[in-house]
């Protein structure tokens, strides 16, 4: 038996501070061999009402980064209790 690589989820809430501007609306993980380890890529589907598009857009890149460090570095606590 293979073991699954891809998993996807819905967001269906965050508490995550600040981030009220921001509509968290997917995520999938992807884990992937590399070397002697495994790469563990998240990609994040958004929605965002902020206007003008182009001026926002350097912000929510900010916003989705900061989220992904704080889910990963949270998985990483959990991992090493």
């Amino acid at each position: 038996m293979v073991a699954p690589r891809v998993m996807g989820l819905t967001i269906d809430r965050t508490n995550m501070p600040g981030r009220h501007w921001l509509g968290f609306e997917s995520a999938t993980y992807e884990l992937r061999p590399e070397g002697s380890g495994t790469r563990l890529t998240r990609t994040t589907v958004i929605t965002s009402h902020l206007h003008p598009v182009w001026y926002w857009r350097y912000f929510e890149r900010l916003g989705v980064a900061s989220e992904h460090d704080y889910i990963l570095r949270d998985l990483t606590r959990r991992m090493n209790r």
